[in-house]
């Protein structure tokens, strides 16, 4: 989030810059994907853009953004799998394309999106980032055909902690046709996942409340301010001024006040001064481990 405040380019490979812009560009491109689908299909179109966005100035940025391979590629070290040669690939992308905007019947809409999930990997069109657009066209797709109001259900974060078993999965769909294995994986985890998506929500709606009555006759700028902070948690002064078009003691003052009851707190050694909902950020992103505990992620 500093980062998006404050963006700059990676100077070296090493540079943690780099991992802060490919989470920025990963935002980036599932909202735009969801801009596109306010006036287009689901498409190859649409996912192109996706990953045009998701490489750019990141790792794999010189591996063709936004252009389907044309050359044949493995995956593992032992070639454990073979995507389709690219001859034979765009037939499998147009049958894709198709399924995508078929008014298929036959499974639940949730069902289908993991078929999809499958089969988009399984086809691996492009040379780098398949797994990053393919994700964040899961989450579009579940937002889309389930009638979400914003793309809610996450399945990455459930996907990166049984790594494994994801990749088993896939496998096994390609070689056994286990689809009902990798379909009860899928639907394990999104009950694990919408629980959580649940669990915070009512969590970060309490806290809203309890931000409104910490303040004493508030503003109509100061509710503004604090409904915003559920949005992006981070605020500057000249942040703040410049979007309310006040001067900078003022926004100072609005900032000086919510620091007082405790709702904002200013992170040490920024310039500008920057400050944080530190009780949002814990609700957002401490992560509920299986005994009811909690840990930082």
């Amino acid at each position: 989030m500093l980062f998006e405040i404050n963006p700059r380019r990676p100077t070296s490979e090493d540079d943690p810059a780099n991992d802060w812009l490919e989470v920025a560009n990963y935002g980036k491109a599932l909202r735009h994907g969801g801009k596109l689908l306010d006036k287009l299909p689901l498409s190859l179109r649409v996912i192109r853009k996706m990953h045009e966005i998701l490489l750019r100035n990141v790792r794999g940025r010189n591996r063709s953004p936004g252009e389907f391979r044309k050359l044949q590629v493995q995956i593992g070290a032992d070639a454990r799998y073979v995507p389709p040669p690219p001859e034979r690939m765009q037939p499998c992308l147009d049958a894709l394309e198709k399924y995508l905007n078929a008014n298929d019947a036959s499974y639940h809409p949730l069902v289908r999106c993991y078929i999809v999930h499958y089969q988009f990997e399984a086809i691996h069109p492009f040379l780098d980032g398949n797994g990053r657009v393919g994700r964040a066209l899961l989450a579009l797709m579940i937002y889309r055909w389930c009638g979400h109001y914003m793309p809610w259900l996450y399945m990455s974060p459930f996907y990166e902690r049984h790594k494994d078993e994801y990749i088993d999965r896939l496998f096994q769909v390609s070689t056994r046709g286990d689809w009902s294995g990798w379909i009860e994986f899928c639907l394990r985890g999104t009950v694990l996942q919408a629980r959580d998506s649940i669990r915070r929500c009512d969590q970060l709606r309490r806290l809203r409340d309890e931000f409104h009555r910490k303040v004493d006759k508030p503003s109509s700028r100061t509710a503004r301010i604090i409904e915003e902070l559920f949005s992006r948690p981070l605020v500057t002064v000249p942040q703040l001024s410049q979007q309310y078009q006040v001067t900078y003691p003022t926004a100072k003052a609005d900032i000086d006040r919510l620091v007082r009851v405790r709702i904002l707190s200013e992170l040490p050694e920024l310039y500008p001064k920057t400050y944080y909902a530190a009780e949002i950020m814990k609700v957002a992103y401490e992560e509920e481990e299986a005994n009811g505990s909690t840990s930082s992620v």
